[in-house]
């Protein structure tokens, strides 16, 4: 491998991006469900890369299911307004 060359070190950095995010899912899980003993690994991994696994009302798009305009509008129509008045 030559070193000093762009991209050659990509495996290892997804790795351990990988390590650093389940070991952050364990510690909040923990603490979050109180869990005494360990968290399944199959657990770990499903959080670590997918941390909002449900989309129900709570977690979900609020235009779905209260009708009213997300993060990103909510935004662009104050900065809207903020620009013309």
């Amino acid at each position: 491998m030559i070193i000093g060359k762009p991209g050659s070190h990509k495996r290892a950095l997804r790795r351990h991006h990988d390590k650093r995010k389940k070991a952050w899912v364990r510690k909040t899980l923990g603490h979050y469900f109180m869990y005494a003993t360990d968290l399944p690994a199959r657990r770990v991994g499903m959080y670590s890369r997918t941390p909002k696994v449900c989309s129900c009302f709570m977690c979900g798009n609020p235009r779905r299911f209260h009708q009213k305009p997300n993060i990103q509008e909510r935004r662009a129509t104050f900065n809207l307004d903020e620009f013309i008045g």
